[in-house]
């Protein structure tokens, strides 16, 4: 997990990542930690938030264990394949995982209307691949049948965690540009407008789009972080989305650049606050 400390005096950003979470604890507990500007740095300072580091070992426990899910499921298969005397390794194997993957990602999830549909553009595809129609259905059969229940929470937990960093940064925004009584206002806001509402409050507070602000430190980051969001209600309101293991590692990436990416708001928020 990527750590930092941000002083809130300048906005200096000090990188922790060469530790892991319990060095970074014990050390800032035994030893006292200055800036450069000759601030203080307690864990308050620690970023990720508290709240979502927590969130954060959560989520990658989560991961693991799809990964985990996915190398059984690879190796039953090739079990099966191999029980009824046909050869096939591994890494070709995978390739029809991801390209069946690949096809059903483009459906609704959970939806019977759609599982002909999908089983025949797979079958099609994998005709193309191999000369023996059994072996075809042996693989066609168990790859409709595998299923790995880790990928779903696990976006569910990574938007979370992110949503977690942008109230993080629209509470400080709020707190520095406004009285104490509309901060308090905008913040309650959030609680019940959801994501977008905050977006164009930020957009207003800032007198540019955020977007431009994220864009500045990772092109691309704001679009693909509405995107995901999109992906997550989606599986939360209707469990409609499938999601695939490229699309896992999409998500955790968004989630590695956020961190990144919401420290250098705060960061640059402190530093024009000192200004």
């Amino acid at each position: 997990m990527k750590t930092y400390f941000i002083c809130n005096n300048c906005g200096n950003i000090i990188d922790y990542n060469s530790k892991d979470f319990d060095e970074i604890l014990d050390d800032i507990c035994n030893r006292v930690h200055t800036c450069t500007c000759g601030e203080v740095l307690t864990m308050d300072n620690s970023y990720p938030t508290l709240s979502a580091q927590d969130f954060i070992f959560s989520a990658d426990l989560l991961f693991g264990k799809s990964k985990e899910i996915d190398k059984k499921i690879l190796n039953e298969i090739h079990d099966i394949i191999q029980a009824e005397n046909y050869v096939v390794d591994n890494t070709r194997l995978d390739k029809y995982l991801n390209k069946y993957e690949e096809i059903k990602e483009r459906y609704p999830d959970n939806n019977k209307a759609y599982y002909l549909t999908i089983s025949d553009e797979f079958d099609s595809y994998l005709v193309k691949q191999e000369n023996d129609y059994d072996m075809v259905d042996i693989i066609s059969l168990n790859m409709l049948l595998s299923r790995n229940r880790f990928r779903k929470p696990y976006v569910i937990m990574a938007l979370s965690i992110i949503e977690q960093l942008f109230n993080n940064y629209f509470t400080k925004l709020s707190e520095s540009k406004l009285s104490p009584f509309g901060a308090s206002t905008f913040i309650k806001a959030y609680d019940t407008s959801g994501i977008q509402s905050c977006l164009n409050i930020i957009d207003s507070l800032l007198n540019e789009e955020l977007k431009n602000k994220m864009d500045n430190y990772l092109l691309g980051f704001y679009d693909r972080w509405a995107t995901f969001r999109k992906i997550r209600n989606d599986i939360i309101h209707s469990n409609s989305k499938y999601i695939s293991k490229i699309t896992l590692k999409k998500v955790q990436k968004l989630l590695d650049d956020s961190i990144d990416v919401f420290a250098n708001l705060k960061s640059e928020l402190y530093k024009n606050n000192k200004g």
